[in-house]
């Protein structure tokens, strides 16, 4: 009994948190725009450190 239960309320904290994101993403859409150009941008930098720290150890 026990078990199902708490996979019936996962399962609704899931549902919830998809709605949720969907009225935060309707909201602020253009915030999580900047948020993965701004993700883009610190991998690329780290890809381009890591390069550069390669380049020295040569």
């Amino acid at each position: 009994m026990f078990p199902i239960w708490r996979k019936v309320q996962q399962r609704s904290n899931y549902m919830w948190n998809l709605e949720s994101l969907d009225k935060l993403a309707s909201q602020n859409c253009i915030d999580i725009l900047l948020l993965e150009s701004l993700s883009i941008m610190l991998s690329f930098i780290s890809r381009l450190k890591k390069r550069l720290v390669k380049q020295r150890k040569r």
